[in-house]
């Protein structure tokens, strides 16, 4: 018998990335079936890992971009593969030691100003709400978060590719809007949130003004990018970049093209897959649906790896994976506000995927 092939093509999970999960599940099987050839194609949703793992699925050039800004230069991690350049929101977030997106614009405002054409932005893990006011000013400079700098803005971008690979598909306003969310995604209190919700549809307004949305040809109505999928992204972030001309498209769903997902499964026996809490969530916009959809399209064996499971067997197998595993038994759930552990991820990690391996895959080949 042919050894089996084992695509390793996890999301983040716990406190490890993408990237980080591979080599704990790789190394897990290693222990439990050494002879068994594994593959890592780590993937994202457009969050935190986004870059790490383009970098080792595309591979490419990934080097450090100097950012000018008036407070502070910055120093941002880029990735250059295949024509396209990959920036990491998150990423920028964390140079930048921001309250807004404005280290995000200026650090777009730098890649278009250095020739970049086709720009990828991963979208999604901000801790800010301001929704892209921050980001129009990084681009154009100061006193261009109002309305007189959108124009600029759009010029700048006007020509160029920007794809948004956002996290989430929520809208800009409303009851799973950025701000309603963020209760629970950034700790707002809901007068906070209310607050922020009135804020942000003042902002839509100077926006609209600005830059007047193009009209439906069939209903001849006003188009709503503030309604997209995904406008919410980044703390609002992905509505002014979808009006400035950029395309919003799904993170998983970007990084597992730009990953040949689909090319990798089809050359494997078995695909393995982890996340942080599989549960309903998961099952739309995620990488988890991504591997489901390539194990189904393909007729491959898929399994899902996660911290808690909370979806039961019959509808695990209904959406396209084979089977899922938990380091918590089935149905238990970590604590709220539980913080995660580098290593204790790591080691947790790697002693499922050796379990699962020894079910899935043989000892010897």
């Amino acid at each position: 018998m042919a050894p089996v092939r084992v695509l390793l093509a996890p999301d983040r999970f716990g406190s490890l990335t993408g990237a980080e999960a591979a080599s704990a599940l790789a190394a897990g099987w290693a222990e439990a079936a050494p002879a068994v050839d594994t593959v890592r194609l780590p993937q994202s949703d457009g969050g935190p890992g986004f870059l790490a793992a383009l970098a080792v699925s595309v591979g490419g050039d990934l080097q450090m971009l100097s950012v000018d800004r008036p407070e502070r230069a910055l120093s941002v991690p880029v990735l250059r593969a295949g024509g396209r350049t990959y920036v990491e929101a998150a990423e920028v977030e964390r140079a930048g030691e921001a309250l807004d997106t404005e280290p995000l614009g200026a650090t777009l405002r730098t890649l278009l100003a250095a020739g970049a054409e086709h720009v990828v932005v991963g979208l999604g893990g901000l801790r800010t709400l301001d929704g892209g006011r921050g980001l129009v000013r990084g681009l154009v400079g100061s006193g261009g978060d109002g309305g007189s700098g959108l124009a600029a803005a759009r010029e700048l971008l006007a020509g160029r590719t920007v794809t948004v690979a956002v996290d989430t598909d929520r809208t800009l306003l409303g009851m799973q809007g950025a701000s309603a969310t963020a209760v629970d995604t950034l700790g707002l209190t809901r007068e906070a949130a209310q607050e922020s919700e009135r804020e942000m549809g003042e902002w839509v307004d100077v926006v609209r003004r600005a830059l007047p949305p193009p009209r439906d040809l069939i209903s001849g109505q006003q188009q709503r990018p503030d309604r997209l999928p995904g406008a919410g992204a980044g703390g609002g972030a992905g509505f002014v970049l979808a009006v400035l001309g950029a395309s919003l498209r799904p993170g998983p769903e970007v990084v597992a093209e730009a990953t040949g997902l689909v090319e990798a499964a089809r050359a494997s026996g078995l695909l393995v897959t982890a996340t942080t809490v599989y549960n309903w969530r998961v099952l739309a916009h995620s990488v988890a649906e991504q591997v489901a959809r390539a194990a189904t399209t393909l007729a491959v064996p898929g399994v899902l790896l996660a911290d808690e499971v909370q979806v039961g067997r019959r509808e695990t197998m209904s959406l396209g994976f084979s089977g899922s595993y938990g380091v918590l038994q089935p149905g238990r759930m970590r604590p709220r506000g539980h913080r995660f552990d580098p290593a204790e991820d790591e080691a947790a990690l790697r002693r499922l995927a050796a379990r699962v391996a020894g079910t899935w895959t043989p000892a010897r080949g």
